[in-house]
């Protein structure tokens, strides 16, 4: 009896407009929000891309050891799934 009545509540919300309307903003917010991220995500990895090219040629221009031990940085990619991504610019 009560997956009866738990049904019918269900199937009755389902049919609303209301709910139809919520389901059409809640799936274009997360298209568009997929689309915002993929250009973020694609800039940040250029950037990180960019910025080991420039570490790994200044290492491999330097001779000594001596000349390399205040350029040794290290590079780490932002997480993909952090909800709050780093905006920040890297530098090498």
């Amino acid at each position: 009896m009560f997956l009866t009545l738990l049904g019918r509540e269900l199937l009755a919300n389902l049919m609303t407009f209301r709910f139809l309307v919520a389901m059409v903003v809640t799936l274009l917010l997360v298209v568009a929000n997929t689309v915002v991220l993929i250009a973020d995500y694609e800039l940040r990895l250029r950037s990180y891309n960019t910025a080991v090219q420039q570490h790994a040629q200044q290492v491999s221009e330097a001779k000594t050891y001596s000349e390399v031990e205040g350029k040794i940085e290290g590079f780490r990619f932002n997480n993909d799934f952090a909800p709050f991504p780093k905006r920040e610019s890297v530098t090498a």
